[in-house]
């Protein structure tokens, strides 16, 4: 897997990712799914980068026509 982030300040943004949404239900699938993945992993390695983007910018999938609530 290849992860591409805007600045190192948002690579370290999401290195906590309770402190982006709490640790609620969904902390609790990410978490199982990060032992899962580890699981089958052989090598991970972290490389910073700086330069141009080579004309490829990061692409942001289109807002989803929904309505959203927050539930009590």
């Amino acid at each position: 897997m290849l992860s591409r982030f805007a600045d190192i300040e948002h690579w370290q943004t999401v290195q906590d990712p309770a402190s982006l949404g709490g640790n609620g239900p969904d902390y609790d699938l990410m978490q199982n799914t990060r032992k899962k993945l580890n699981s089958f992993t052989i090598e991970t390695s972290v490389q910073f980068l700086h330069g141009s983007l080579y004309g490829s910018p990061p692409k942001h999938m289109p807002a989803l026509k929904e309505i959203y609530k927050k539930s009590e």
